[in-house]
């Protein structure tokens, strides 16, 4: 499995983006290192309630690896993940500063 197909399984909603966003950057960030879902709440600023389905389903799709009993995941670094996490990311980055920039236009032109 991969991201993509992740992501389909989630929620498309901003916040949860956002989250998932926050989440596969710190694994991103910190490849090879194991947290638990409440240090990933911690690091992420994300409930660890959303923080334990978005692992779990990452867990599931093969892109973080988990262990243990509560699992810790971990991101191995497997190339192909990696390239994925980085085109979302990216993308992600592109639409967050449109709806910015939409929002911006839409202020100056109408006032706030």
């Amino acid at each position: 499995m991969s991201l993509s197909r992740a992501l389909d399984s989630l929620s498309g909603d901003r916040d949860t983006q956002a989250a998932i966003r926050r989440i596969v950057a710190l694994f991103r960030d910190h490849a090879g290192e194991c947290f638990s879902r409440t240090k990933v709440a911690a690091n992420t600023g994300v409930s660890v309630e959303l923080t334990a389905c978005i692992l779990r389903v990452l867990g599931e799709a093969f892109v973080l690896e988990s262990s243990g009993e509560p699992p810790t995941y971990c991101f191995g670094g497997d190339r192909a993940n990696e390239i994925e996490i980085d085109r979302f990311l990216r993308n992600s980055g592109r639409s967050a500063g449109a709806v910015r920039n939409n929002v911006e236009k839409f202020r100056n032109r109408y006032g706030r």
